[in-house]
């Protein structure tokens, strides 16, 4: 499967360089195209002209450049500025990552949930916790935990 999607990924590649090559002999030999035409088809800020010296890829939202000037995708551009070095290939998949990262198991400091629908504090505290200390500026006293709500709306009218 990882070699078919390879191949389309190379031939796809092929496909918009042979374009480009099409498009520019056109323009080479004719002298018949509007100037803003071979103004924008020369720009190198037009994407269908970039290509990544990393991936490949001829589509991203912003170009880079390495240490060199070689001009690189976003994504490989922002791996090269992150990580000082170029993005692994075996981890693209047509310009995507074949892989997601694992979630971090985090567990709050104060009451010891590992579930919450919000972290706080830079992941160390729990969404009731850190809301409760922000609000309170102490702890929230793990006997909260204990107590026992009774539902809304179950209460009986006296």
């Amino acid at each position: 499967m990882s070699s078919i999607i390879d191949t389309n990924c190379f031939l796809n590649h092929i496909l918009s360089l042979m374009k480009q090559w099409e498009a520019e002999e056109r323009m080479a030999a004719s002298v018949d195209y509007h100037p803003q035409i071979i103004e924008i088809l020369s720009n190198p800020h037009i994407s269908a002209r970039n290509h990544c010296v990393n991936c490949n890829t001829t589509k991203s939202p912003a170009w880079r450049r390495d240490d060199l000037g070689k001009l690189l995708c976003n994504a490989c551009g922002l791996y090269f500025k992150t990580h000082g070095k170029s993005r692994p290939t075996d981890q693209i998949k047509c310009g995507t990552l074949k892989y997601k990262r694992p979630k971090k198991q985090r567990i709050c400091k104060n009451c010891g949930v590992n579930e919450s629908s919000c972290w706080r504090k830079n992941g160390t505290l729990c969404n009731k916790c850190g809301l409760h200390e922000t609000q309170y500026g102490h702890p929230r006293p793990s006997s909260f935990d204990k107590l026992i709500k009774p539902p809304k709306g179950n209460a009986h009218n006296h």
